[in-house]
């Protein structure tokens, strides 16, 4: 029991690692279009 109590949490770690790391990504992304369409 205590080792799926710990996968969870894994999960859960991970799961917020990986909304950090789309919300970035999707900064930079859109800081980019950005940047193109004034040069443009």
């Amino acid at each position: 029991m205590k080792l799926q109590g710990f996968g969870i949490s894994i999960l859960l770690l991970v799961s917020l690692y990986v909304n950090e790391a789309v919300q970035i990504c999707a900064k930079m992304v859109g800081v980019f279009l950005d940047g193109m369409l004034k040069w443009h």
